[in-house]
C-alpha cells in the first residue's frame, strides 16, 4: 500500500468500516485454524 502523505496521513489508517472487516476476517482466520487444529489433533477424541 502507498504511504499517505500530507493531512490524509493525520487520520486513523484503520477506519470503522474496515476495522469491522478487518475483525471479520482475523475471526475467520481463527476458526480455520481452531477447525484444522479440531481435526488434526482431537478428531478422534470427539468419538
Amino acid at each position: 500500500m502507498p504511504e499517505q502523505r500530507g493531512p490524509t496521513a493525520a487520520q486513523p489508517i484503520v477506519r470503522p468500516v474496515h476495522a469491522g472487516l478487518l475483525g471479520v476476517l482475523v475471526l475467520i482466520e481463527i476458526l480455520r485454524l481452531v477447525i484444522l487444529l479440531g481435526w488434526r489433533d482431537g478428531g478422534r477424541s470427539t468419538e
